[in-house]
């Protein structure tokens, strides 16, 4: 293999990969959600619509469990890893909701939210989170292949107490430009069709193997 390739190959792969997963995931949603769905949380409740962009009302934020997830930012030899939030769960309850375990798991990243992960139950950000929470709540639901196994399985540690069909509501999250998405999706679509012809080509350039001819003496 020559040196080029070594560096065009990967290259190739790994945009045809983004363009085939992050294009056709969103275009999907874009092509599914042209605007919000509106409904009640206890409506949500009893029948989940259709629909990944949502608009939930008369929800009540159950901030007697939070998780937080968190990611390494650097390590040092004297004060071990330092962990900062990067994402604040809560679960959502709706009217006469209060039973075990919870459906709805709301996700925020914004700065309010991540400051909740240390706040006491009644603070300021707290008080305010909750009022906030009781309004409107528009949010993108994420789609089974959002998450792996393993990261399905971290929020569950989370010690949450979920129920086996929850969702994860991503929160001020809407859909992506549809011409972005597709351009994207074309994208990964035009990297494909550039492996499927290199590889036919290797193919083709394979040597044929000649049959082996037999001499027979009579």
């Amino acid at each position: 293999m020559r040196t080029r390739d070594l560096i065009v190959i990967p290259t190739t792969v790994g945009i045809t990969l983004f363009g085939l997963i992050w294009g056709g995931r969103n275009s999907y949603v874009s092509i599914r959600n042209r605007a919000p769905v509106e409904l009640t949380c206890a409506a949500y409740l009893q029948r989940r619509p259709d629909a990944e962009w949502l608009r939930l009302t008369e929800c009540r934020a159950d901030l007697g469990r939070i998780g937080t997830e968190f990611t390494t930012r650097r390590r040092t030899t004297a004060t071990g890893s330092i962990k900062d939030p990067t994402a604040v769960y809560i679960r959502l309850r709706g009217e006469g909701d209060r039973g075990e375990p919870a459906t709805i798991l709301l996700r925020g990243d914004d700065p309010a939210m991540l400051e909740l992960a240390s706040a006491p139950a009644n603070s300021r950000i707290a008080n305010e989170i909750v009022a906030e929470l009781a309004g409107p709540i528009e949010g993108i639901v994420e789609l089974a292949i959002d998450r792996s196994a393993r990261q399905k399985s971290a929020i569950r540690d989370l010690q949450l107490n979920l129920a086996e069909d929850f969702v994860i509501l991503d929160r001020g999250k809407r859909p992506r430009p549809l011409a972005l998405s597709l351009g994207v999706l074309v994208l990964g679509l035009g990297g494909l069709t550039v492996i499927v012809q290199r590889i036919r080509r290797r193919w083709k350039r394979r040597p044929v193997p000649l049959a082996k001819a037999t001499i027979v003496n009579h």
